[in-house]
């Protein structure tokens, strides 16, 4: 990819109310040091706006971290894909699923499994 990008973006719902969940998956196909470059900006960003968790075994690296608009967050990089799942409630206030971490992890190592055959 000589100096091009790609971005593919989809937003999902998930359930309804009250309990529903709204999904979003963004995946930026850059240069392999583009990736890592991102990935390390937008970590320090959100270091700097509140705590992150490392994420072992998705992609080259990979963290989490909530936040009150977005909620929960995975953000990834692999090669020369960058890749983040923000997962929130429906329904302002509501709880997530306690089971969400476990299941947007699973969707990162699946998704950049794919995109990489």
């Amino acid at each position: 990819m000589s100096g091009s990008t790609a971005n593919l973006a989809c937003t999902a719902t998930v359930g309804r109310l009250p309990n529903g969940v709204v999904m979003t998956v963004h995946v930026d196909i850059v240069e392999p040091d583009s990736a890592r470059l991102m990935y390390e900006g937008m970590r320090q960003a959100q270091q700097d706006a509140g705590p992150v968790t490392d994420l072992p075994g998705v992609g080259a690296a990979a963290y989490t971290y909530t936040d009150e608009s977005t909620g929960f967050n995975v953000a990834t990089y692999d090669a020369n894909l960058y890749l983040t799942i923000a997962a929130a409630p429906l329904r302002p206030g509501a709880a997530l699923p306690g089971d969400l971490p476990a299941r947007l992890t699973a969707v990162a190592a699946s998704t950049l499994a794919a995109l990489h055959t």
